[in-house]
């Protein structure tokens, strides 16, 4: 009687551990049957023995007309909220983020989210609620890089910066540079990449460089290759004539500085394995090196989310 009530206690122990993994187990369906489309990218760093799954969402341009916007600017903002960021089916940008991307993303059960950029279209007290709503429902570990907008001033009544950004820290930490570190790699999010990254942000990527840990750079505005000239080409095609990466012959020329966390990107014996972008609103995969992989996401308002398997093989 005692060995069956040991085998029961043993099976009891058994299930709940392992139903405790499966809960753990990161779930592609989730985002299946909700609608969202997938956009997957391997990375594989030699010597990993776990594999890891990571989501990407940007580009949401959550925006909200009310009287926070300039008067003459309504019906710009106006058209942008019922016309341009909106999915195929007329749902509007933060609507879905709260009602149903934030917990479906969170559902799936992912490593970590990366929020990579422009989630809002302009910074106004609405706009920072509805995201921090959605932000609510996500359980995972997450970064969230900031861009132009979700910082923007444009088309608002009171443009004191300092209170947008204000806004955005209590959001998060708003730092130039964030980190996620694992076992054998290291996520580096540069914030703001749509300005030139300054001394204090390139300092602190270059100590996370000289841990000698392979690298996977999150940043909104892409890298141009040097290798694939069809980044260049359907930017231009998509933004009127503009490169929107950061290069030498782009909209995005860098600084000294900026140029100085370039080089050590680009360079051929560079730790970084993989650059995950957003910003173009259009999908490009490809190699901006002969060593280094980019992907670059559509955007999120149109029901689209990254996904991004880390493994050694």
């Amino acid at each position: 009687m005692r060995k069956i009530k040991r085998c029961l206690c043993l099976l009891l122990l058994l299930c709940i551990i392992s139903a405790a993994s499966c809960a753990e187990l990161f779930d592609e369906q989730v985002l299946i049957d909700a609608g969202i489309n997938v956009e997957e990218v391997h990375v594989h760093i030699p010597g990993l023995t776990k594999t890891y799954h990571f989501l990407w969402v940007s580009d949401l341009h959550i925006v909200i007309d009310n009287d926070e916007i300039a008067d003459d600017k309504h019906d710009l903002v106006q058209s942008r909220q019922t016309s341009w960021a909106i999915r195929s089916d007329g749902k509007q940008a933060g609507d879905y983020w709260t009602e149903e991307l934030a917990e479906v993303i969170s559902s799936s059960n992912p490593d970590a989210i990366f929020f990579g950029g422009d989630m809002l279209d302009l910074c106004t007290e609405a706009t920072i609620n509805k995201l921090k709503e959605g932000l609510d429902k996500i359980t995972p570990p997450w970064m969230y890089i900031r861009a132009d907008h979700d910082e923007g001033i444009h088309w608002l009544k009171d443009t004191d910066r300092e209170k947008n950004q204000s806004m955005q820290e209590e959001v998060c930490d708003n730092s130039s540079i964030f980190t996620l570190s694992y076992p054998e790699f290291t996520i580096l999010g540069i914030n703001i990449s749509t300005s030139q990254m300054l001394d204090d942000a390139v300092d602190k990527a270059k100590e996370v460089v000289r841990q000698g840990k392979p690298i996977i750079v999150v940043t909104h505005v892409p890298y141009d290759s040097i290798v694939d000239r069809s980044l260049d080409g359907i930017s231009r095609a998509a933004w009127q004539d503009r490169n929107l990466c950061w290069g030498s012959d782009t909209s995005y020329v860098p600084g000294e500085k900026m140029q100085e966390w370039m080089d050590v990107v680009l360079s051929e014996g560079s730790p970084v394995v993989e650059i995950l972008a957003g910003h173009l609103h259009l999908t490009w995969d490809g190699m901006v090196t002969e060593r280094v992989h980019e992907h670059v996401f559509s955007q999120a308002f149109s029901g689209n989310v990254g996904l991004i398997t880390v493994d050694g093989e």
